[in-house]
């Protein structure tokens, strides 16, 4: 299972970024908005229904946030 608070994969993560035409992370309260929107009409129809109603958008967000901060922090 991937740890997203494992320092080698933030460094992984960090390099990514860096390579011409990646973007930065997006995690604004639009990209949030954003996504939310698109729970119904693009993930639901992909996944089981158990794993639909199992998915936390607020706790995966969170997750991707805490990385964000991370990666832009090179000491971490």
């Amino acid at each position: 299972m991937l740890d997203p608070y494992d320092t080698s994969w933030i460094q992984m993560v960090r390099e990514k970024i860096q390579v011409q035409g990646n973007d930065a992370i997006d995690v604004s309260a639009r990209w949030l908005s954003v996504l939310r929107n698109q729970l119904q009409p693009l993930l639901k129809p992909v996944l089981r229904i158990k794993e639909f109603e199992a998915f936390d958008l607020n706790r995966a967000f969170t997750v991707v946030a805490d990385v964000a901060a991370k990666v832009a922090c090179p000491q971490l």
